[in-house]
């Protein structure tokens, strides 16, 4: 019949004493091959002392280190977990090999429970089974050499006699020298004299009698101000704007925005984010010269340009498909309030209600945009208000 649980070594299982920094590896084993995982408690045994230490299982391997030193030998190493004790049969043991520097006994003594290890060896020696003097060679005790210590203490002692003993040869400090002189300065006219701030006090009360300032009127300062914070997005000293020559497409928004070099911001909230209309993955040409349905953004850069003229965009009969009504311009370069586009075409031999109402909205935004000028609107049908 197989092992119900095996415990193996996956490193090294020596170590020399007071190696606290090495760590040791094992693996859990059962019989089922259960995933094991979880809290653990490790006890190296030796005869009848027992070392306990806490751990943690991630799937199926332990790791632990020793940090007190242990006494030379070697150690049963046994494992409980989940109701598991491993192994369940050929044990694993860990040796401690003898290190040639020194070693804290007392820490020694306290973790291996000594007093209950001796207990154990007398009662063994009581049954006969043990030899009291042979056990005693083995602890190897050293008698306790207190000379150094007493040694010190009889000179502290001897030291201490010596401060004790008057001395009559000790001269008495004689202070005559620095009391006359501190004297003296006790005693000395004060010379100093008082500090006169008439001239301040003078000068003060100048100020403070100053007929009042007015209060300065910095209206027409804040309107210039205004007028220069408000023509953001000027093409020249003069604040004259003109229409865009580049972009950037902001996908942070929803709708996503199209910011223009000239301070405008283009929103179609009818396709807030059509990939094909903002030409979001999609190759643009600036230079076109012929009218594109999407991306949108090819018609505008290539009127921009000149590539793409006014004539050219009278002459075709779609392309209008994505310049929905809620079609916006955000600090458009033309206001458009008052201008009406009600009957504004590129071509009138088109009539289809959805192409006559999308074809407006990109004239409407052209103009905005800067791209077209007003006699241009104007040419294509839109009328002033």
């Amino acid at each position: 019949m197989s092992d119900k649980t095996k415990l193996t070594w996956l490193n090294g299982s020596v170590i020399k004493q007071g190696d606290t920094s090495s760590v040791f590896k094992l693996k859990l084993k059962t019989d089922d091959n259960v995933v094991l995982n979880g809290p653990a408690k490790i006890q190296l045994i030796q005869g009848q002392a027992k070392i306990e230490y806490e751990a943690e299982v991630v799937k199926n391997h332990v790791s632990f280190n020793l940090p007190k030193p242990l006494p030379v030998g070697d150690y049963i190493v046994e494992i409980e977990h989940a109701g598991y004790v491993f192994p369940s049969s050929n044990s694993v043991v860990l040796t401690v090999n003898e290190n040639m520097g020194d070693v804290v006994t007392d820490e020694i003594v306290e973790l291996l429970n000594i007093d209950d290890y001796i207990n154990q060896k007398l009662a063994d020696f009581q049954s006969g089974q043990i030899n009291l003097e042979e056990l005693a060679s083995k602890l190897d005790i050293q008698p306790y050499d207190d000379s150094q210590i007493k040694a010190q203490i009889v000179d502290i002692l001897s030291k201490l006699d010596t401060l004790e003993q008057p001395n009559n040869t000790q001269t008495e400090y004689d202070d005559s020298e620095i009391v006359n002189r501190l004297t003296t300065l006790e005693n000395k006219t004060d010379n100093d004299t008082i500090y006169d701030d008439t001239s301040i006090k003078q000068r003060l009360e100048s100020l403070e009698s100053r007929p009042e300032v007015q209060s300065y009127d910095d209206t027409e300062v804040k309107s210039r101000l205004t007028a220069l914070e408000q023509s953001s997005g000027s093409n020249s000293t003069t604040n004259e704007r003109f229409g865009p020559t580049g972009w950037f497409l902001d996908r942070s928004t929803d709708p996503w925005t199209i910011h223009f070099d000239n301070g405008c911001k283009l929103q179609l909230p009818d396709y807030p984010k059509e990939d094909t209309v903002y030409g979001y993955g999609y190759t643009i040409d600036p230079y076109n010269t012929q009218c594109v349905a999407w991306p949108i953004i090819g018609d505008i850069l290539s009127y921009a340009h000149g590539s793409l003229t006014l004539e050219s965009l009278k002459d075709v009969h779609g392309g209008f498909d994505y310049w929905g009504d809620r079609s916006t311009v955000i600090n458009p370069v033309q206001d458009a309030s008052n201008i009406d586009f009600t009957n504004a075409r590129f071509n009138n031999n088109v009539s289809t209600y959805y192409t006559d109402t999308r074809e407006k909205n990109k004239i409407r935004v052209f103009y905005e945009l800067g791209l077209f000028t007003k006699s241009d609107i104007l040419s294509l049908g839109a009328t002033e208000i």
